[in-house]
C-alpha cells in the first residue's frame, strides 16, 4: 500500500520478475521503501495543489479570487492579441445587498453570496472564469466571445438573479 500519515492513497503492484527465482525478501524491502516514497510524494503534490487552490479561490464562495481573475485576464488578452481572437468581460453586483446585512446580519449576508455563487456557476461555461471581485461584486471572463453574445449572457445572468428567491430556508 501507499500509505502517509496513516492513510492508503492508492497500492503498487509489483508481478513478472524476470527470472526463475522470483521475488524475495529484498524485492519486498526495496518496493517498500519505494512506495514510501511514493506516498509521500503524492501527497506533498496534493496539498500543494489544495495549497495553491486556497490562494486563487474566495473561501465564502468557492469562485476564483481577483488575484486568479487578474492573471487569468491578462493572459487571455495577450491569446486574443496573438490570435486576433475575442474575449469579452462582465462586472456585476448585487443590488440592495447591503440592506441583506443591515436587515439580516452577515451571517444571511453571507448565506445569499453563496447562493448567487450558485447562480453564476449554472449559468455559465466550463470555460468562463467567474471571480468575486470583493463584497457583492463578481467578474466573469468569457473567452472566445463577441460583446453581442456577453450582452446575451449577461441579460440570462440578471433574468436568473431576478427569478431567484434567496435565503428561502432561512
Amino acid at each position: 500500500p501507499l500509505e502517509t500519515r496513516g492513510k492508503v492513497l492508492g497500492v503498487l503492484e509489483v508481478i513478472n520478475k524476470k527470472g526463475e527465482e522470483g521475488f524475495n525478501d529484498r524485492d519486498l524491502n526495496l518496493v517498500t521503501k519505494l512506495a514510501g516514497f511514493a506516498a509521500v510524494a503524492i501527497e506533498n503534490a496534493r496539498l500543494y495543489h489544495q495549497a495553491k487552490l486556497l490562494t486563487l479561490t474566495d473561501e465564502l464562495t468557492q469562485l476564483y479570487n481577483s488575484r486568479f481573475f487578474n492573471q487569468f485576464l491578462e493572459s487571455e488578452v495577450k491569446r486574443c492579441r496573438r490570435y486576433d481572437s475575442h474575449v469579452s468581460l462582465i462586472f456585476l453586483d448585487l443590488d440592495f445587498f447591503k440592506k441583506v446585512n443591515d436587515q439580516h446580519g452577515h451571517l444571511m449576508g453571507s448565506k445569499t453570496l453563496q447562493q448567487a455563487a450558485d447562480i453564476l456557476r449554472e449559468g455559465l461555461r466550463d470555460v468562463d472564469i467567474v471571480a468575486r471581485y470583493g463584497g457583492d461584486e463578481f467578474l466573469v471572463i468569457l473567452p472566445e466571445t463577441r460583446i453581442v453574445e456577453a450582452a446575451r449572457v449577461a441579460e440570462r445572468m440578471r433574468a436568473s438573479f431576478e427569478s431567484a428567491t434567496f435565503l428561502v430556508e432561512d
